[in-house]
Formats: structure tokens, sequence, C-alpha cells
């Protein structure tokens, strides 16, 4: 069991058709020290955190770490103290598990050894191979073609209203306050529409997540500190809960669906992971990639005209909110945590200079010397000029 939790640290690339990860986290502890149970559980340091006077859910404040972790206080024991890692917070989470060579049993134990619950956990599953096919199963559940232990559902079939598009389908099993829910919905889609990557581009065709509340986040969390694997855990609760058919379960030549099959039979390449890299700093990068570098690259190639960084007094005069300056001095302590990010966004703009490079190699080498040339050239007129008069 230990190598399989110590898989969910694992940063190998992905070679299977569908990765498991651990993609949502609340934890709740009956204790007010807060500053004990961040310190010992989550092992990092309270001057890293914004305060905020929010009182959201009865609790009389919250402090948050890179905009990725809740850390919500009361002075009411049943309150108690509540963590809440979304999924940045558990690939943070991750990272900081890995620096201090433990696994997440390790963690799990230290939560339950400060008498902590688990409330929430959500395991999500990214299809790399588009194994389901989302909107036939939609169709499937209209003509009921499937049988389920859920009492309840939906269905979502977004469109963007201005260009007609698909915004992609998502299925719900179960109401929103069971304390098990399924959500199928294609990620792909998801990234076109809120950061407009083209489907092509999306490494993720579908997401499967499993949401767990309560007594069932508990056991969850029971399971990993067990002898049995996960993945067959996961598939076998899959499968009892749900399973379609290509006509209505009680046709007599009823048959299981092969889609269906072939994703509950093949679980064998479940790779379950947690990837380190937090992205800490995605929002930002994909921001200046895809909407701000052009303008970048034109006061860039002004100022190299005129002999002046330009870009480079631009960015001096900018000033770091407190959000910032602490993410600054959590990476200046901890550069170890953020490496793999970083790694990451290197090698994505170190391929694109080097595809940009191949298609304008020519053009590169012959725009910005002759207008060099051409300014130089005007100011040695405008000089003439001057003193002829």
């Amino acid at each position: 069991m230990n190598q399989i939790l110590d898989c969910l640290l694992g940063d190998s690339k992905n070679q299977h058709q569908v990765e498991g990860i651990i993609d949502y986290l609340t934890i709740h502890f009956f204790s007010t020290n807060y500053k004990e149970l961040v310190k010992e559980v989550l092992g990092v340091s309270m001057k890293h955190m914004i305060f905020s006077e929010i009182t959201t859910l009865g609790y009389t404040g919250r402090f948050n770490l890179l905009n990725a972790i809740d850390i919500r206080i009361s002075n009411d024991t049943v309150k108690g103290t509540l963590f809440e890692l979304k999924g940045k917070g558990c690939r943070f989470l991750s990272g900081w598990l890995k620096t201090r060579k433990e696994t997440w049993s390790d963690f799990i134990q230290k939560v339950f050894t400060f008498g902590g619950n688990f409330t929430r956990i959500d395991f999500s599953m990214n299809d790399y191979e588009g194994l389901l096919d989302l909107p036939k199963m939609a169709k499937q559940v209209e003509n009921n073609y499937f049988t389920s232990t859920f009492r309840r559902g939906d269905i979502y079939n977004g469109k963007n209203l201005t260009d007609g598009s698909s915004d992609g389908t998502t299925l719900y099993f179960g109401s929103p306050k069971s304390q098990l829910r399924f959500c199928f919905y294609q990620k792909n889609y998801e990234q076109r529409r809120k950061n407009g990557t083209p489907l092509e581009d999306s490494p993720i065709i579908n997401r499967y997540e499993l949401r767990f509340r309560h007594e069932k986040a508990q056991g969850l969390a029971n399971y990993l500190l067990s002898n049995k694997e996960l993945e067959t855990i996961i598939f076998e609760l899959i499968n009892h809960s749900l399973c379609f058919y290509d006509r209505t379960p009680k046709s007599p030549n009823a048959k299981i669906d092969k889609d269906w099959a072939n994703f509950i039979g093949n679980h064998g390449t479940l790779q379950i992971s947690l990837p380190s890299n937090p992205m800490a700093l995605e929002k930002s990068i994909r921001w200046l990639i895809q909407n701000v570098s052009p303008t970048m690259k034109l006061i860039d190639s002004i100022g190299y005209i005129y002999d002046v960084d330009l870009l480079g007094m631009i960015v001096e005069t900018g000033k770091l909110s407190e959000d910032k300056q602490k993410m600054l001095n959590t990476i200046k302590e901890q550069p170890d945590w953020f490496k793999e990010e970083i790694d990451v966004y290197t090698k994505e703009l170190t391929d694109k200079q080097k595809k940009q490079s191949t298609a304008h190699t020519v053009n590169s080498a012959s725009i910005l010397r002759p207008r060099q040339v051409e300014y130089t050239t005007f100011c040695s007129t405008s000089q003439q000029i001057k003193e002829e008069v």
C-alpha cells in the first residue's frame, strides 16, 4: 500500500490513459490552536499567510496561503479550525511532502493524530484518450439506457451564445448535498471556455470526479491507510453505482455499452498520482503569453531601436501587492517547492522560441537591425539639417 500512496507523490510523465489525482480537501479540527495545526500538520509557516476578517461558515477569520489554501479559525471549540485545499493547494501539499521526503500516508496519519476529520475529498481521474463519449452518455441517460443507485442527476450542455459553439457536456450523478456525487465533464471544452485553449491543444479530454463528503470522505482517508488498492476500490465503486447499456436494461437483448465496459474493465491503466508542480503562477503566465506578449514584444522592439530598456523600466516601476510579496518571499525561502513549475514554463517557452526561430529565421535577422540603421540615418540627417540652418 505504501507504494500506492507514494505514487500519489509521483512526478513521472503520464504514460497511462487515465491518471488519478486528489483534487480537493477539507479537514476539520476541534482544536482552536490553528498555529500548531498549520505548523505540525501542513508543515508551513504562518508568516506567509494573509489574514482576512471573513466570517464565512461562522468562523471569525481566515488565513490564506498563495490563493490556494484557506485556514478558517474560531474561538469556538466546536467550530474549531478548518483547512480547505483546492486543486492548486493539493499540489502545493504534494510538493511540500516530497521536499520533506514524506508520503501521503504520513500526512493522513498527522491529521488523525491531531484529531482531524476529512470532511471532503475530491478524487479526480484525468482521461487523456477520451475513453467515454460524454455527449453519447447524456443521450443514454435521457433514453434510460442505464442503471444507477443514485436517485438524482443532472445534465448540462453549455453553449457560447456569441458564436454558437459548444461549452461541453457535464453529467452529475447524485445530489449536491449527498455524501457521494459523481461529476463527469469534458475538460478540453472547459479549458477552451476558460482559457481559450484550442480543443486539440488540451492534453486532458475528460475528467471524472468522485466527490466524497463527511463519513464517505473519512472512510476514503482510512482506505488510503489500509491494505486495499485504491484504484480497484474506485472502479468498483463506480461500477456499483452506474452501468450503461446499448438499450434499455430491461430489454431481452440488452448488453453493457462497449465503451463503458472498456472503461470499467481497464482500471489497471489508472495511475494514481498527485502532480507536485503547484502552478502558482499559471494564471499570470498564461495571461502574459496569450494576451500581453505581443505588446511586450512591441515595446521591447521599440526600446531596442532607441537603445532604451522600456520593458525593464516598466517592470521596475511596478509595485507588488501584499499577497504577491508574500508569494515572492515564500519562493525565496523554499525554491524547491516551485522549481518544477518554473521548469514547466521554461521548457514550454523554450520550445515555442525554437518553433518561432525555425519559422522566422530570415525575418528575425532582418527586422530590427535595419530599423536601427534607419533611425541612425534619420538622426544624422536631422543633425545635418540643423547645422545647415
